[in-house]
């Protein structure tokens, strides 16, 4: 990420202004730095990523659902990657559709491309054994719909 920073031009300067934030940087600065971000370059991989991860810190899940379709593949680095997809996966298990986040959990952990260590695999692994433990045992409403093209709606069951 620091590296894209760098390199990213006017996209880049913005990128760095976030990640370099003032000590005690309030959700108001935080909000605006991400939008100045998004709007210099809006299809930048990096800006769609820091947008989707502050979606997720606001609570926003279908947006960031949606900021993160397809992006794994779109950052130009392996770590980059497993972060944009893992959180891809967050978001369907915190907006309780966990039968949805086992499988996404799960094939993230079979990825060659991401260069997961050993730990890594493990611990997507077990998300991937709570998200169905959840799916069948909680009955956890979904608060999106995750339909077979990745499209997200809110407020369907799971």
């Amino acid at each position: 990420m620091k590296a894209a920073a760098l390199d990213g031009g006017a996209a880049g300067e913005a990128a760095r202004a976030l990640l370099l934030a003032p000590p005690g940087a309030d959700d108001a600065w935080v909000d605006a730095a991400v939008a100045a971000l998004e709007s210099t370059d809006p299809a930048w991989p990096i800006s769609r990523y820091l947008a989707a991860r502050r979606r997720v810190a606001r609570g926003d899940l279908s947006a960031a659902w949606k900021a993160l379709d397809g992006l794994d593949e779109r950052l130009p680095d392996a770590s980059l990657r497993f972060e944009a997809a893992r959180l891809r996966a967050e978001v369907a298990f915190r907006g309780g559709c966990h039968a949805a986040a086992a499988p996404l959990y799960d094939a993230i952990a079979e990825r060659a491309d991401l260069a997961l260590t050993d730990a890594e695999r493990h611990d997507l692994r077990r998300w991937a054994r709570r998200a169905r433990f959840f799916a069948e045992h909680a009955g956890a409403r979904c608060e999106v719909d995750i339909d077979p093209a990745g499209h997200l709606d809110a407020g369907s069951p799971e």
